[in-house]
């Protein structure tokens, strides 16, 4: 009986965990749109290395090599890739 009760408890406690794991989508949405000052949907990689950094060690690949499009940023931004960064 505890066997389950243990089992039930690490198996709720990581349930609850996983949301706390992805970033917030509306959170990842604001600070895309602060980047993207100029609403072209898209922002240069020469002025925002540290994502591309980033995204790179994430073995996330952008579609063009100058620029990360709103929705790679997106993709990367709920899987916290960007958390670390000021």
């Amino acid at each position: 009986m505890s066997k389950i009760i243990a089992a039930t408890a690490i198996g709720l406690s990581f349930m609850f965990s996983l949301p706390a794991l992805a970033a917030d989508e509306a959170a990842c949405r604001a600070s895309w749109t602060k980047m993207d000052a100029k609403n072209a949907g898209y922002v240069m990689s020469a002025d925002n290395k540290g994502h591309v950094d980033a995204m790179a060690k994430a073995n996330m690949k952008m579609a063009a090599a100058d620029r990360i499009s709103a929705k790679e940023y997106m993709d990367a931004c709920v899987k916290n890739l960007f958390e670390n960064m000021k």
